[in-house]
């Protein structure tokens, strides 16, 4: 690997560092490992514990140990704690443990000690929006000419940057690097790091300004990060912007430019559609002027602008035929982003199997560099747990023998695609990925199960911010209880399920038995809560080590009967009971309290009470919110007469998503998340800076033109008042478009609303587009970036709730990451 490396005494002497361990054997670190999931191999890995507000790296460091890891980077205050807890079962004389006070500081100065031995420029960029799109065009643009090391995909915080400098190869031309920031003082300490050469400063706007005052404060800690450049490229149309740079960098070489003159060098340039809105125009024009800093003339390069393709950051997730599952990352391929979508390949649990579909990169030149390339790419594959690696292409048939894995090789795409059924895909994770003249993306379209062409979008990224903001609100050691009932409101249980496991969450919670059962099956191990457990499942409820919400005196003497009868080796059982405080649906009534700890006495040796819970009726409602501080109220009351008559501390929570967000006061011991993950509540995306997690899309099959007077649909309703122009969508109140949104709701179309007309049927909708140049095969969105949840909901006279939980399952689910 030509990335950085160190050994164990230099990064002591970096970091100022301990050492309180040590082993001879292991010496030298080629290999930074932040998350114990990623790992490949365990020859001169160095894993850094780190602490975040809701997980503890220190916490994984016996189970590395046990895997065969022998170098931990740790900080001072987590040391003891972990000696304590793992000292007794685990043999650390083989380990090399080094000290520090901070391991994210410790991480940032092995960046900056690396970073000052790479002797080629480096490109810094920064700003609200368009960061990660300028940095990979340029990287498009460039890297036909130049060998360029850059951030993979947006590694743009205090953890991304140093990881991506220490990534960045020695003997590259250029680097290019973003970064972001969410809060005062961060950007002071990425800036050493990454100490640009050049910096650029994308936009200036909302995304991630809650922590700022205003504008002017936003860009005053952004452009932080040009303290060591020697040139600053930015837009000048903003005189606030330029009169700022100028009083900050007085001797610095400000490279400015102006929409103006974008336009006019665009004039002859044949962009795509997509890339003509001013926010795509002023991405390029940010190209341009670093072409022309370093020392290109922009007009050589009119035609690669013109080629631009867009910046794909998703990696696509969906089912696959033979119950497969297939992650699509097929537009690009370069080291980075290969290991990042390897690490997310491996994490797929609940496929034993993995399969790896690559193809060769785009041509090298260098016979040296080429041979390095494809070695850095066989080393990473045999160290990680794949079995099979199919590849595609002429350079990498020539490198097969750099793969101790069973391979399959193919000259081209269209070689795989004779080819594929007698490779037998089936119950496998297969990841596609590779240099986008190889269109790979038409294996996905290929081994995609084939289902509806309306397609419910996941962003698992958006969701996981989500959950942080509303860990923003908690405190520490606040547990957190999330809801995947009723198919996780429409989004897909068993994705959820596993994403929440993944981020530490404490509980999941399920409606129903076989909900649970099912998630037990796909390998979720976290424990589950069934907040309706039947009568007739309690025996498979507690085989799959299910814990049951008690609500009744009927229920509670059903469980003690079947754990008496038939599980006597798995007592005391955890239950979960449920008071009734005033909302009326489930749970025991403050005159049933003395009964029930009577009961739990009764069988104390069958049941432990693990949690204590009540649901707030209108959380969400400031106009009621004297009665919603009136159930925390009698719910603490009753809580505390349990507790302090069973003898034990319990899990008290009464909190949902709104209640996180309105009363963090009460958060107790624990909150229980639910439809507050997918940002599908404008007030709740207003209180906490939430984002919507889903968009659902279809497509258009059908355009016609009827003439005045003439009427459509069932019931013949709806009557043309002029030349009407109709799309016809595949969508319809099977897949939850709701009869009340005919005549009422809007569809967007490329960034434009139409009305949907008509009445609408089982399968299919109407939608005006008279006047309009929109074609068959075109993109609707139903909601998503451009219509809301919550915009629907109110055309339908409903929630966002019923929105998305009442999407049929005949949609096709495609998760992002």
């Amino acid at each position: 690997m030509n990335n950085a490396s160190f050994t164990i005494q230099e990064i002591l002497k970096i970091t100022s560092g301990k050492l309180i361990s040590s082993s001879k054997e292991h010496q030298n670190i080629s290999e930074i490992l932040i998350d114990s999931r990623q790992l490949g191999k365990t020859n001169e890995v160095l894993f850094v514990a780190i602490k975040t507000e809701r997980n503890n790296g220190h916490n994984y460091i016996s189970e590395l140990v046990e895997k065969g890891v022998r170098n931990f980077l740790i900080s001072s205050i987590d040391f003891i704690t972990l000696i304590k807890a793992t000292s007794e079962k685990t043999n650390f004389s083989d380990c090399n443990l080094l000290l520090v006070n901070d391991t994210i500081i410790a991480l940032q100065q092995l960046a900056l000690y690396y970073r000052k031995t790479l002797n080629y420029p480096i490109i810094g960029i920064t700003g609200s929006n368009g960061k990660t799109i300028v940095k990979e065009w340029l990287w498009q643009l460039l890297s036909p000419q130049l060998k360029i090391s850059r951030s993979p995909k947006s590694y743009n915080s205090q953890i991304g940057v140093p990881l991506s400098i220490l990534k960045m190869e020695k003997d590259s031309n250029l680097g290019i690097i973003e970064a972001g920031i969410s809060r005062h003082h961060e950007m002071e300490k990425l800036s050493s790091v990454i100490a640009p050469d050049i910096g650029i400063l994308t936009n200036i706007g909302q995304a991630h300004s809650e922590n700022f005052e205003n504008k002017k404060d936003i860009i005053k800690e952004k452009i932080q990060l040009f303290q060591d450049s020697k040139q600053i490229i930015f837009r000048a149309d903003d005189d606030e912007l330029l009169q700022m740079i100028e009083r900050c960098y007085p001797d610095k070489l400000l490279i400015t430019w102006k929409m103006k003159d974008v336009l006019k060098f665009l004039k002859d340039v044949k962009l795509p559609s997509e890339f003509k809105n001013e926010a795509s125009i002023e991405n390029i024009g940010h190209c341009i002027a670093a072409l022309k800093t370093l020392g290109y003339d922009p007009n050589d390069f009119k035609k690669q602008i013109a080629s631009l393709t867009p910046v794909e950051m998703r990696l696509e997730i969906k089912k696959g035929v033979n119950n497969c599952l297939i992650l699509n990352d097929s537009y690009s391929l370069d080291i980075n982003s290969f290991a990042i979508a390897i690490d997310t390949l491996v994490q797929q649990n609940r496929y034993e199997k993995k399969t790896i579909i690559i193809s060769d990169f785009a041509p090298i030149e260098d016979e040296m560099i080429e041979y390095q390339a494809y070695l850095q790419i066989a080393e990473i594959i045999n160290n990680k747990p794949i079995d099979r690696a199919i590849l595609i292409g002429e350079t990498l048939k020539t490198y097969r023998y750099l793969f101790n894995k069973e391979i399959n090789i193919f000259k081209s795409t269209k070689d795989f695609l004779k080819k594929i059924n007698s490779l037998r895909f089936s119950n496998e994770a297969i990841l596609i990925k590779g240099a986008r003249n190889f269109q790979l993306e038409n294996l996905s379209n290929v081994l995609q199960q084939q289902e509806h062409e309306t397609v419910l979008e996941v962003n698992m990224e958006t969701i996981k911010h989500n959950l942080n903001k509303f860990k923003e609100k908690l405190s520490p050691q606040t547990k957190i209880l999330t809801i995947v009932k009723a198919f996780s409101y429409g989004a897909g249980s068993i994705e959820i399920a596993d994403l929440m496991q993944a981020n530490n969450v404490d509980y999941i919670a399920v409606a129903f038995v076989d909900e649970g059962i099912q998630l037990r099956d796909a390998g979720i191990t976290h424990p589950i809560i069934v907040m309706n457990p039947e009568s007739n499942a309690l025996r498979p409820m507690i085989a799959y080590n299910l814990e049951p919400e008690v609500y009744s005196f009927r229920r509670f003497e059903q469980i003690c009967t079947e754990l008496n009868n038939n599980n006597a080796d798995k007592l005391p059982y955890n239950i979960h009971l449920k008071i009734d405080t005033g909302m009326h649906r489930l749970g025991f009534s403050e005159d049933e309290i003395d009964e029930l700890i009577k009961k739990i006495d009764e069988n104390k040796n069958l049941i432990k009470v693990s949690s204590i819970f009540s649901h707030l009726a209108c959380s969400d409602d400031p106009a009621k919110d004297d009665f919603t501080k009136e159930q925390i109220a009698l719910f603490k009351r009753l809580a505390d007469k349990i507790e302090r008559a069973i003898g034990y501390q319990t899990i008290k929570h009464i909190l949902n998503s709104s209640g996180i967000a309105r009363f963090p006061e009460a958060q107790m011991d624990m909150v229980r998340l639910g439809i507050g993950l997918y940002g599908a509540d404008e007030r709740l995306r207003e209180i906490l800076n939430l984002e919507q997690a889903l968009k659902l899309k279809t497509i258009i099959s059908q355009i016609k033109t009827i003439e005045k007077g003439e009427r459509i649909g069932y019931g013949m309703e709806w009557e043309a008042k002029k030349k009407t122009k109709l799309a016809i969508l595949p969508i319809g109140y099977a897949d939850g478009l709701k009869l009340s949104l005919a005549n009422k709701a809007e569809v967007d179309i490329s960034g434009k609303r139409y009305p949907i007309v008509g009445r609408i049927s089982m399968d299919m909708c109407y939608v005006d587009i008279t006047g309009k140049n929109i074609v068959e095969g075109e993109e609707v969105e139903i909601f998503g970036n451009n219509i809301s949840i919550d915009e629907l909901a109110k055309s339908a006279d409903t929630i966002s709730y019923e929105i998305i939980s009442t999407l049929s399952q005949r949609i096709k689910r495609v998760y992002f990451y």
